[in-house]
């Protein structure tokens, strides 16, 4: 983590914590961390390299979850980018 900005717990069916989401700034990048082992399940946005698309974020700053595990959105650093990664 370079400049991280904000978590989110996304828990299990159980309610027990499952994966932590975490987005950083200047990495412009927004990571999904299995809570039991800590491993980068999934990364998204290219490595310090901002941008206004799917593949490059700029200073990503929070996500949102629906239903579950399905990642809705992300708050970028200005605009709103609505993504439907995870089903």
């Amino acid at each position: 983590m370079m400049m991280p900005h904000s978590i989110l717990v996304e828990p299990d069916s159980m309610g027990a914590t499952a994966f932590i989401w975490l987005t950083d700034v200047g990495l412009h990048q927004v990571l999904k961390l299995d809570a039991v082992t800590g491993e980068v399940v999934l990364r998204l946005g290219e490595e310090k390299v901002p941008g206004k698309t799917q593949a490059r974020l700029c200073k990503p700053s929070g996500v949102a979850l629906y239903r579950g595990s399905q990642l809705e959105l992300i708050c970028d650093f200005f605009p709103i980018l609505p993504l439907l990664l995870l089903q």
